[in-house]
């Protein structure tokens, strides 16, 4: 395509011109390069769109936009920014995400007016980076940086020097640890440092009172049972999604401006209580993938329609009072918990008799506790024999070892539905317990004659 522009970016910026509007959105315009004498014609655009792409450079004439407060360029080939870039009196936001840049123009601090600064994604070497923090610190209006997807393996000391910080992106490097001098963003409230291989949170972070954000998504956080969340008190959003903890913070329900939690996919096994207290502002709660049994009664505290993910825990039905007390949250638990054993039932007639060594097969259909039908698998199906005399019913054998009277197998069909296929070893009069999550199904124990033939 050369220097020439696509119909689309043509259509585009004909429109923008002809209605003198101050934005240019050229995302996904198939756009290599742009010609000079086309951006002489843009000095009025005040925001500049040129997102996905495949742009290697932009030309020097682009100085020529003085009124550029915006420019987006990221997701593109870029290599080299020319330095007339440093004359935009007016740039308040920079994304230069996904690219392939190695330096900047610099040094920055001409960029006066910048807030944003996102270089997410780019080959910036380690040492470079730093210098580069340093020349942002003179900039008293920039309040967001993502650094993030850069591979760093340490903190740019420079970084805590720019103290004017309000969001912070540096995730997807190799950091491990967390510096106590983090503490020194006083005016942090956004702190983004999911897919790093950290495995303490230091009380330092604590320190940053302002913080109402903060996400460790595939951290390697194991405990965090006693951090002290409680002295964030402007939280609103929790996410610690995919990390190794075992057990629910218990400070975080001290916490009563929180309004997104997100624990799912650890090894929780127990929520605490102090859930509870944070009340109706949480509107959203991820606990899925986790090892629960059980919930605390102090759920139901919380504001009757929030948006609740138990999903593959092994819960247990909740206990009938619950359902008294708080009907509407009950509703929203009894979907994600195990199938209750008494509502579970089999298809008629289809366990009375069998033949020896002759194989068999019937379905198990599962109910939750208030006898809907479950929808997904993932329930305890388990089956046990015992020999009884014929002539005496009431004559029970001890419970013997099923696998050499019974072959059983339960296939999970994960529809809500388990196939049972068994073959009987022996003849006689026989007792077989069904049972799901260690209840007895529907019907069972049930008497079964097997045949020789």
């Amino acid at each position: 395509m050369g220097s020439r522009l696509s119909v689309k970016a043509k259509n585009t910026i004909k429109i923008a011109l002809a209605n003198d509007l101050d934005e240019l959105r050229l995302s996904g315009c198939n756009i290599k390069s742009i010609p000079a004498s086309e951006i002489k014609k843009w000095q009025n655009i005040r925001v500049l769109v040129l997102s996905e792409n495949y742009i290697v450079r932009l030309p020097n004439k682009i100085d020529c936009l003085v009124s550029l407060e915006v420019l987006k360029i990221d997701s593109n080939e870029l290599v080299g920014l020319p330095e007339s870039l440093l004359d935009f009196k007016k740039l308040r936001i920079l994304k230069l995400a996904y690219n392939k840049l190695t330096k900047l123009p610099g040094p920055l601090y001409r960029l006066g007016a910048l807030e944003r600064l996102n270089v997410f994604a780019n080959p910036l070497p380690s040492e470079y980076l730093s210098t580069l923090i340093r020349q942002l610190q003179p900039i008293t209006s920039l309040c967001s940086l993502n650094c993030g997807g850069v591979s760093l393996k340490s903190w740019p000391e420079t970084l805590f020097e720019v103290q004017q910080l309000q969001e912070l992106n540096i995730k997807r490097n190799q950091l491990t640890e967390i510096p106590d001098s983090i503490s020194n963003l006083v005016n942090l409230k956004k702190l983004i440092l999911s897919h790093n291989p950290i495995e303490v949170l230091p009380i330092s972070v604590s320190k940053l009172n302002k913080l109402t954000r903060i996400e460790c998504v595939e951290c390697l956080f194991s405990d965090l049972h006693q951090y002290p969340f409680d002295q964030l008190k402007e939280l609103r959003i929790v996410n610690f999604n995919s990390c190794k903890l075992t057990s629910f913070p218990f400070y975080l329900g001290y916490v009563t401006n929180l309004q997104v939690l997100d624990f799912g996919c650890n090894l929780i096994t127990k929520l605490s209580h102090t859930i509870g207290y944070i009340g109706s502002s949480l509107k959203k709660l991820d606990v899925s993938q986790n090892q629960l049994t059980a919930l605390p009664g102090e759920l139901s505290m919380l504001d009757l329609n929030i948006d609740l993910d138990l999903q593959q825990n092994n819960l247990r039905s909740p206990f009938k009072e619950n359902a008294h007390s708080n009907p509407q949250l009950f509703e929203a638990i009894i979907r994600f918990c195990r199938a209750w054993g008494p509502n579970c039932t089999i298809e008629k007639d289809a366990f009375t008799t069998a033949v020896k060594n002759v194989p068999g097969v019937f379905l198990l259909t599962a109910f939750d506790y208030i006898n809907r039908p479950r929808i997904s698998g993932g329930d305890i199906i388990e089956v046990s024999i015992t020999e009884t005399n014929p002539e005496n019913p009431e004559d029970k054998r001890p419970p013997i070892n099923r696998d050499s009277f019974l072959c059983a197998h339960t296939k999970d069909l994960k529809n809500g539905t388990y196939e049972i296929n068994y073959v009987f070893k022996k003849s006689g009069t026989f007792e077989v317990e069904i049972t799901c999550d260690s209840m007895q199904v529907r019907g069972s124990p049930f008497s079964i004659v097997v045949f020789d033939s």
